[in-house]
């Protein structure tokens, strides 16, 4: 990427088809570069890379930059098979769209996955290792695979860009770069990024050897038809076409579309948006292979070539195009713990979240006097909520630190204040006072439950520390001080408090989770420390809605016809009425063919939580009917007869009978129908049938 380059230019040529993606099940979290690099998102391939080292490009949206580094040198690409692709960023907005190159190592590749967000990572974006043919005009001079050819004329390399100038008007002045290139494959794309400071004879050709010019027989370029050099041009395609396609001073895209032995295409496009120019898409035949670019001025003082780069990549019939999804997080899957604080990415399709916070223990009061007991510290309490949520959403989560010596724990949170558990109190110091454990009051969430109290000092053993609460009720409260009393932690994961001490010993430490401290003892001028009160946890559980059912729509019946059961492919189906709201039904409703019109049911599929619903519309029809005009035979015996139906109603196409249905005409048929050759001796009764099986009332 350059870093000259700072104004967004969209690419061109491959049309993207949008439509959301989910990740590929190939791609597992914690592949791709490692934990360093917290976030992803999937990227669909519309086709299978059909070669080894194929360059797909991917374009970047508005919205798509969250957790990147401002200028995307975090980005880093892998395949389904956690291979690293090597990639070049050509243009880069990030609050706009840009376009990358990958190129992937694998044939047969459908998916890719772009990982983000490490704000160490350094740029490896490399135009160099993506294309098979590569330059940007770095540095001072040309590389030593260019050669140049001037008369009355220069070539300049600066700030990324290759500069040809004509400075004479004469039949040989001119100005000339030419390179050789190897192409992966037989069937390859040829591109050069340029604009002009003037036209005259400014010519571009991919040939058979240095400085060959055009080995279509004639020549080709951007020319213009005066003899001085002008601010417009024109495509020039063995003559002008008479029409100014070309601006001066804009960036224009060439490009060579080539077979070997068979297709030579050259085409120009605007770079800023991609739209082809006039008369600037060229189609045409060569036998000869070329491998070598050749671009320059001649002929006219003034006249000036700009190149940016020039790549060479492979070509296909059906190029694949690529859809970025939603962002991801490689932190883990559900249900997710946090030991210790961080950040939280709502996972792509979770609306949902159901967080529980567990509040850390108090720690046990310190003793510095002897024959002192002291007292146990707090539990932790415990909170939880379901929380609405959309994807990508950024929740911060802090664990509450257990409380050293007579400390109270900190509390534990979901975003600051959604979710609160409480931390439970300290004990005195070089008191028998314990700590109160933390309180549902001091807590915030739909469920709460208090955490246990510490235990006083007594006269020979300290206070024990109080329980944690858990998910399914409140802290145990230490019991009167006795040997190796405490407070016991409820389930789920609320853990003990810490057991009484007595003699001259520090407290012990509380229990995961949010389990308090026990208090110190000391039958002398020693200080004994109070045990520390445990930790807290946050868990967030979710459940990632499945697709749609998959369904049939429209359902088409006929008028007062007999319908059937709607159906759907999916797992645990309720059947709705409304598209939101409304509550589910197991059983799939039989539509009412009583009236004509269109109505809409709606299903969904629960595969640990039920996911979005499903549309299908079910169409009631008129009912079929014929009408009819005869003519007679012309005389008695006669076979000469015909009888014309109209029909009308249902849906075509129709199918029309003179024997009341026992056969009916088959294939196409036009409407009216008409049956001729019938003769007067036999009784013919009219009926039509619909596509839809449903026959009209016969005619006699």
């Amino acid at each position: 990427m350059k870093t000259k380059k700072v104004t967004f230019f969209p690419s061109f040529f491959l049309i993207a088809i949008l439509f959301l993606t989910i990740l590929s099940s190939q791609i597992a979290l914690g592949a791709g570069p490692g934990s360093s690099w917290p976030y992803f998102r999937p990227v669909d391939l519309s086709a299978a890379t059909p070669a080894a080292s194929y360059q797909v490009k991917v374009t970047l949206a508005s919205g798509q930059y969250t957790h990147m580094k401002s200028d995307g040198s975090d980005i880093r690409f892998y395949d389904e098979s956690n291979n690293l692709c090597v990639y070049w960023i050509e243009t880069w907005n990030n609050t706009g769209n840009s376009t990358i190159w990958v190129k992937v190592p694998t044939a047969g590749t459908t998916t890719l996955a772009m990982y983000y967000g490490n704000a160490s990572a350094t740029a490896v974006s490399s135009g160099t290792s993506t294309f098979d043919f590569f330059d940007d005009f770095n540095g001072s001079s040309l590389a030593a695979n260019w050669q140049q050819s001037t008369t009355s004329g220069t070539v300049s390399v600066s700030g990324g860009i290759a500069t040809l100038s004509c400075n004479a008007t004469s039949g040989s002045a001119s100005a000339y770069i030419s390179s050789p290139f190897t192409p992966a494959t037989t069937s390859f794309v040829l591109e050069v990024k340029h604009q002009e400071g003037a036209y005259n004879r400014n010519r571009f050709y991919a040939t058979t050897s240095n400085f060959a010019g055009s080995p279509l027989g004639f020549d080709y370029g951007y020319f213009s038809s005066q003899t001085t050099a002008q601010s417009t041009g024109q495509v020039f395609y063995n003559t002008f076409p008479g029409t100014t396609s070309l601006t001066s001073n804009t960036d224009y895209l060439t490009q060579w579309r080539i077979t070997d032995g068979s297709t030579y295409n050259w085409n120009t496009y605007l770079y800023s948006t991609g739209a082809a120019i006039s008369n600037g898409t060229k189609t045409g035949t060569l036998a000869t292979n070329v491998r070598y670019i050749h671009m320059g001025v001649s002929e006219v003082s003034g006249t000036t070539e700009k190149i940016d780069w020039v790549r060479l990549r492979q070509n296909a019939v059906t190029e694949p195009t690529s859809t970025v999804g939603n962002e991801a997080s490689t932190t883990g899957a559900s249900p997710l713990s946090f030991t210790t604080s961080g950040s939280f990415v709502v996972p792509d399709g979770v609306t949902s979240l159901t967080v529980e916070c567990w509040g850390a223990g108090g720690g046990g009061s310190t003793i510095t006097s002897s024959g002192r007991r002291g007292g146990g510290g707090g539990g932790g309490a415990f909170a939880s909520s379901v929380i609405a949520v959309s994807p990508g959403n950024i929740f911060p989560i802090v664990v509450g630190t257990g409380g050293a010596a007579n400390t109270a724990g900190t509390n534990s949170t979901f975003n600051t204040s959604t979710v609160i558990a409480a931390g439970g109190n300290g004990g005195t110091s070089n008191a028998t006072t314990a700590g109160t454990g933390g309180t549902t009051a001091n807590s915030t969430g739909s469920t709460k439950y208090a955490g246990g109290d510490g235990a006083t000092g007594g006269t020979t053993y300290s206070g024990g520390g109080g329980g944690g609460a858990g998910s399914t009720g409140a802290g145990g409260n230490a019991p009167t001080a006795a040997s190796g009393s405490f407070g016991t932690g409820t389930s789920q994961n609320g853990g003990n408090g810490g057991a009484s001490v007595s003699g001259s010993t520090n407290g012990n430490n509380g229990n995961t989770y949010g389990g308090g401290g026990s208090g110190a003892c000391t039958n002398s001028s020693t200080a004994r420390t109070g045990g520390s009160g445990a930790n807290g946890q946050v868990i967030i559980s979710w459940c990632t809605p499945p697709a749609a059912p998959s369904v049939t729509s429209p359902v088409r019946y006929c008028q007062n016809s007999t319908a059937s059961p709607l159906t759907a492919t999916g797992s645990s189906l309720l059947w709705y009425t409304v598209p939101t709201g409304g509550t589910g039904s197991s059983t799939a409703p039989t539509p009412s063919t009583a009236t004509i019109g269109t109505t809409s049911y709606y299903v969904s599929q629960t595969v640990g939580c039920e996911g979005p619903r499903a549309q299908i519309d079910v169409i009631i029809y008129r009912p079929v009917s014929a009408v009819n005009n005869q003519t007679n035979v012309s005389c008695f015996g006669g076979n000469d007869g015909t009888i014309t139906i109209q029909a009308s109603g249902g849906v075509g196409a129709y199918q029309f009978s003179v024997s009341n249905g026992a056969t009916y005409t088959t294939g196409s048929n036009p409407n009216p129908y008409t049956y001729p050759g019938l003769s007067a001796n036999n009784q013919y009764k009219i009926r039509v049938k619909d596509s839809l099986g449903c026959e009209s009332i016969a005619i006699p």
